[in-house]
């Protein structure tokens, strides 16, 4: 304990109680700092440097009215000690930031998630846009059929202009022009694309504006990922539309179920080569089939579906592609 003419300095313990049990002074709290060198030793050959001690020191003004007795010493008092770290310079170090070797552990650790995770994202992507494109063809086959349901069950490429459908017009051997001609029933041009068939913009409207319109010939062909098939709408089973990453067999000059359609490319269901390109879906596809039904469809499910479109005796379908 120290006196002096303003008070009495006395160390507090870690409890906040005072050293000697006679002093009860109340008081203000403040933390102050000595530091101290040790002399350096050897100990299996380490310097042990600063030591830093921190004591609890209750200041308040008073005026001493009685002698004070020293404090007892047997009692040893428990001060708080804060280890810090100093260099031979006498400054303490501090370490900030990233050593180079854990930077590397870091980039190394986020390397290797994004190696992990980037596949399953762009297969959680390609499900999701093939989950896309066939709910497109869903919408297709639905407007299709209903446009045939007020047509005697013929769709638009078997019925001539004075009956509302396209079968004689000039267009007709456009696949846009086909879909443009049930956009009633389509409601939206925006089906017509597959969300895979990155060559492809959607239109925003069946206008010729300027802003995405359908009907404009520098839109027109942009805006449809899908084939059409020409054949017949009496087998259910039988391919109507689909993708267009199918691999052309030939040019058919006849088998089309309108003369006007001859010439237009065909699918020969016996031919080897009626497959799947790598264009989209990863050399498969997705098919609409005459009673509005969609397939998810290999090389085998094409023939199929295509042997089913064509006429009794046939072996081709002739098909309009998108440009």
């Amino acid at each position: 304990m120290e006196s002096g003419k303003s008070g009495v300095r006395a160390v507090i313990n870690e409890t906040g109680e005072t050293t000697d049990a006679r002093l009860n002074i109340p008081g203000r709290l403040e933390c102050t700092k000595r530091a101290e060198r040790n002399q350096p030793r050897r100990d299996s050959g380490k310097f042990l440097g600063l030591i830093e001690k921190q004591e609890l020191v209750a200041i308040e003004p008073i005026n001493l009215t009685s002698t004070m007795k020293p404090r007892s010493t047997h009692r040893r008092v428990r001060q708080i000690h804060v280890r810090a770290s100093f260099g031979r310079n006498g400054r303490q170090n501090r370490r900030e930031g990233f050593t180079f070797v854990e930077l590397l552990a870091v980039l190394g650790t986020v390397a290797l998630l994004l190696a992990v995770a980037m596949p399953l994202l762009a297969g959680n992507r390609s499900s999701s846009d093939r989950a896309a494109c066939q709910s497109n063809l869903r919408q297709i086959g639905r407007a299709m059929n209903m446009w045939a349901d007020d047509h005697g069950g013929r769709f638009q490429y078997r019925v001539p202009g004075s009956e509302g459908g396209v079968a004689d017009s000039p267009f007709a051997i456009n696949a846009w022009y086909q879909f443009y001609g049930i956009r009633a029933e389509l409601v939206t041009p925006k089906i017509l694309v597959c969300p895979t068939d990155v060559d492809k913009i959607p239109a925003v409207d069946w206008s010729n504006t300027s802003n995405g319109g359908f009907a404009r010939p520098d839109r027109r062909n942009l805006a449809v990922s899908y084939v059409l098939g020409l054949g017949t709408e009496y087998d259910p089973r039988g391919f109507l539309s689909g993708d267009r990453n199918v691999q052309l067999t030939e040019f058919s000059a006849s088998g089309c179920i309108s003369s006007f359609y001859s010439g237009t490319p065909s699918w020969n269901w016996q031919s080897p080569t009626l497959d799947w390109t790598d264009k989209l879906h990863n050399r498969s596809g997705n098919i609409l089939l005459n009673d509005g039904s969609v397939l998810s469809a290999g090389q085998n499910e094409l023939k199929t579906a295509v042997k089913h479109a064509v006429r009794p005796g046939a072996s081709t379908l002739c098909v309009i592609y998108p440009n």
